[in-house]
């Protein structure tokens, strides 16, 4: 635990220091005026770059961190599992292939290349996007992301490909959203489902969105056998629905976290929610995280694709915070980062896997 509170520290100083010591950088708009030239701030580049270094480190060169961990250690198990038909995802074995020709087929390779690009991509994006960097940052963490990508190396490398490539879906621009899709399912299939994201995330956000989403989770409670035949599809090999992960329920805190984007429904403008785009978007798809947790709630392997949504929470808040009075912002935003951090906290203390760290350094060449 002590090295992901130093961590924390160093990340949050870093933080700051982008947001106090900012870049400008002149833009030209068009608006009813004509074209218009506007300062624009944007976060220093070189805490940003800290602050990644930060993650990768930590992220890159633990040991025995993830029940994941030892499924991707040697990168060679990986390619020839894939050689003999075990695997059916070309992009990470391709991946695999490159992390083991530059790191130089040292065990650990394959962890140590996932967790720089995947690391890279949240806080690029989330520099990129946030309105507010250090809540952002902190949320990467306390949500779950940053720990979690130890327990699912693939699919939170999918996850951070469409987490980067989210604004074509605000833009609609349905066809690099399409290739988005296509280079995050080649990580892991089951991101090709995202591609209707497209199509239910640009919804407005209403009572009559919330009460769909509603009836979209109580109908997929009873419809786990399509959803396992479905799954066996695109997976290309049987899915056996009777294993207990498949059947075992989710803890009941964690899908209360996740609907917490529904009690955020209360307290904020509609008006302002879908005057912004990007804002429509990011708190649609967090409702529609909600419903889909509420929904998979009996089947922790169906709560994995959740992975895919919860993630906008690192940029909806911040975005919801900004629309919001002042105070009432300040105050919403400390309860809600103390909040997550007790569950995060918690969540380590609860996974014998990453509340015990050890670097890897001395096993490399093992």
């Amino acid at each position: 635990m002590a090295v992901y509170l130093i961590m924390l520290v160093l990340v949050v100083v870093f933080s700051v220091f982008a947001t106090e010591y900012p870049t400008t950088k002149m833009i030209t708009i068009s608006d009813q005026n004509g074209l218009q030239h506007v300062k624009v701030k944007k976060p220093n580049k070189f805490f940003v770059w800290l602050v990644f270094l930060c993650f990768a480190f930590v992220g890159a060169f633990r040991y025995d961190a993830g029940v994941d961990f030892y499924s991707y250690y040697k990168t060679q198990n990986w390619a020839s599992a894939f050689q003999r038909g075990e695997y059916s995802d070309p992009g990470f074995t391709i991946f695999a292939n490159i992390c083991s020709f530059v790191f130089g087929d040292i065990n650990g390779a394959l962890t140590i290349g996932a967790a720089i690009v995947t690391t890279a991509l949240f806080v690029i994006t989330i520099a990129k996007y946030s309105d507010q960097l250090t809540i952002s940052m902190l949320l990467f963490v306390f949500i779950g992301c940053f720990t979690g990508m130890f327990n699912g190396v693939r699919q939170y490398l999918a996850s951070a490909i469409l987490f980067a490539g989210h604004h074509y879906i605000v833009d609609k621009k349905i066809w690099k959203w399409s290739i988005v899709v296509v280079l995050a399912s080649s990580i892991h299939i089951t991101a090709i489902l995202m591609f209707f994201v497209y199509f239910i995330c640009n919804l407005k956000c209403d009572f009559k969105l919330v009460v769909g989403y509603s009836i979209l989770a109580f109908i997929l409670l009873f419809l786990y056998e399509p959803l396992f035949d479905m799954i066996s599809t695109l997976k290309q090999k049987e899915v056996d629905s009777e294993l207990s992960y498949m059947t075992t329920r989710v803890n009941v805190l964690r899908v209360i976290v996740q609907c917490v984007p529904l009690l955020m429904f209360l307290f904020v403008s509609k008006i302002k929610v879908n005057q912004d785009p990007e804002c429509r978007f990011l708190f649609n798809i967090c409702l529609l995280n909600a419903a889909i947790s509420v929904a998979a709630m009996n089947s922790a392997y169906f709560s994995r694709f959740s992975i895919y949504l919860y993630t906008f929470q690192i940029l909806m808040y911040p975005k919801l915070f900004s629309r919001m009075a002042k105070q009432n912002a300040q105050i919403l935003s400390l309860l809600l980062i103390v909040c997550y951090c007790v569950y995060w906290m918690y969540s380590i203390d609860k996974d014998i896997s990453l509340s015990v760290f050890k670097w890897i350094f001395p096993y490399l060449g093992n």
